[in-house]
């Protein structure tokens, strides 16, 4: 049996996001007023409470905080990943971000391990933003 894979919904809110991963680009809201990024698009910052922001583009790089390996697939969708590593990763422009280690899989990790993001195809229109070590890219 098959199980379609888990996808992200996507709304008007957060659809420049998903615009932008599928044209290669990591973007995030940031606010007008006090510069707060959201890792979550949302109509209200967080920090100041302003209705104002942007989308903006960053560098995707960062290094890892954080990570956890799946050993056991807690929906059907990721029973064939297992084991997967998700990395959580300080962007160089001081926000958080989780996601996927590039790939699948597990590899040798440490604290501060410097990343980036890519992307990786997901559904025909679907494109997630994944990490990969910096050591791999070329």
């Amino acid at each position: 049996m098959s199980v379609a894979p888990l996808l992200p919904t996507i709304t008007d809110e957060n659809r420049p996001f998903w615009d932008a991963a599928r044209a290669g680009r990591f973007r995030m809201q940031r606010c007008s007023h006090c510069a707060t990024l959201r890792p979550s698009p949302s109509d209200i910052c967080p920090h100041c409470l302003s209705e104002e922001f942007a989308w903006v583009d960053l560098s995707g790089r960062g290094a890892v905080s954080s990570w956890c390996v799946y050993h056991r697939a807690f929906h059907p969708a990721f029973k064939e990943r297992v084991p997967y590593t998700i990395l959580q990763v300080d962007l160089d422009e001081g926000v958080r971000f989780v996601a996927p280690l590039a790939g699948g899989g597990v590899r040798p990790l440490k604290l501060g391990m410097r990343v980036r993001v890519v992307f990786e195809e997901a559904a025909e229109d679907v494109v997630l933003p994944v990490f990969a070590l910096e050591e791999d890219v070329v």
